[in-house]
C-alpha cells in the first residue's frame, strides 16, 4: 500500500470495519525480497452523499448529492476498500453505510522478477493427491488439449509456468510447449472448459491468483471473471476443469508453490 488509507469520504457515525482487498494479487518486489499486495488499474472513486443534516434525519451514503473524484497518487492504483457502517441504532437514527477509504498501490515495474514458479496444481477434490493435468498420454501438447484432473504423477504434463504480469494477474503456460492456458474458444459462459492456445497476449490469457492462506488460491479468469473449478467436484480421473462462479468450495481450491525465487514444482488440486 502507498501510503496510508485514503479517505473518500469519512461519515460522522459508526466505525471502520476490516479492510477488504476484492483484487488481492502479489508480485515479487526484488528490491525488498517479498511477495507484495499488487492492485488493478482502477485510479479513483466519488459517492453521492447527503451532508449532515443537524437535527434533521441523516441517511449519509444514499445517492443524494455527488463528491468529487478522489484520486490515487501518481502511477498508483486502488487495491482495497474500507467502509464505515453504522450499526442498528434501535429507535435511533440509523445511518448503515457513512464512509469510504481507498487503498492505494503501486506496479511492479520490473517484469524481469516475475516468472515466480514452475509448478504443478493440487486439487483439493481427492485430498491433495490429484493434480491438474494435459490430456495427452505422451505430453504432445497441441492446441485445444484440454486441462483435466488425474493423480499427480510427477510428470511434466503436469508442470505450469505462472508469469505475473505489471497488473498483477498472472498468464499460466505448458512445460515445453509454452502453450498458454485459455477458456476454450474465449468462452465467459459458466461451464467454459480450460484449454491450451498460442500465446498472443491477449486478455483471455490473464488469470488472477488469489491466495486463501497455507498454499491454497482461487484461480479466477480475468476475461471471464469466473474460477477454475473441477466439474462436479469428483475426485474421479478424467474429471474436466471447467469456470464457474467463483465460490468457497473445495472442488475451486488449489495447492501451489508461489516462491519469490523460480522454482520447478507441482501444482496440486483439493477436490475431496
Amino acid at each position: 500500500m502507498v501510503g496510508g488509507w485514503t479517505h473518500v469520504y469519512d461519515g460522522y457515525w459508526g466505525t471502520w470495519r476490516p479492510a477488504s482487498f476484492p483484487c488481492n494479487k502479489q508480485s515479487y518486489n526484488a528490491a525488498r525480497g517479498t511477495m507484495e499486495l499488487v492492485g488493478m488499474p482502477i485510479s479513483a472513486f466519488r459517492l453521492r452523499i447527503e451532508p449532515y443534516q443537524g437535527g434533521g434525519d441523516d441517511t449519509a451514503i444514499n445517492g443524494i448529492q455527488w463528491t468529487g473524484f478522489t484520486y490515487c497518487p501518481d502511477n498508483t492504483y486502488i487495491c482495497g476498500l474500507q467502509v464505515k457502517m453504522e450499526a442498528p441504532q434501535g429507535w435511533g437514527d440509523d445511518t448503515a453505510l457513512n464512509g469510504l477509504a481507498i487503498a492505494c498501490c503501486g506496479f511492479p515495474v520490473n517484469n524481469s522478477t516475475a516468472v515466480v514458479s514452475t509448478t504443478n496444481i493440487t486439487t483439493s477434490t481427492n485430498g491433495d493427491r490429484s493434480c491438474l493435468t494435459l490430456e495427452t498420454g505422451d505430453n504432445a501438447q497441441t492446441v485445444g488439449t484440454r486441462v483435466l484432473q488425474y493423480l499427480c504423477a510427477n510428470s511434466p504434463r503436469q508442470l505450469f509456468v505462472f508469469t505475473s504480469q505489471p497488473t498483477g494477474e498472472y498468464t499460466i503456460t505448458t512445460v515445453p510447449s509454452g502453450l498458454c492456458v485459455v477458456p476454450k474458444d474465449g468462452g465467459t459462459a459458466q461451464g467454459t472448459g480450460v484449454v491450451l492456445n498460442t500465446c498472443r497476449g491477449s486478455r483471455t490469457e490473464m488469470w488472477a491468483v488469489t491466495p486463501l492462506g497455507g498454499n491454497r488460491y482461487h484461480i479466477r479468469s480475468a476475461h471471464a471473471n469466473r474460477c477454475f473449478d473441477v466439474s462436479w467436484g469428483v475426485a474421479t480421473d478424467g474429471a474436466v476443469i471447467q469456470l464457474i462462479d467463483c465460490y468457497a468450495t473445495n472442488n475451486q481450491v488449489v495447492k501451489l508453490n508461489l516462491p519469490t525465487r523460480s522454482t520447478t514444482t507441482g501444482i496440486q488440486t483439493k477436490t475431496s
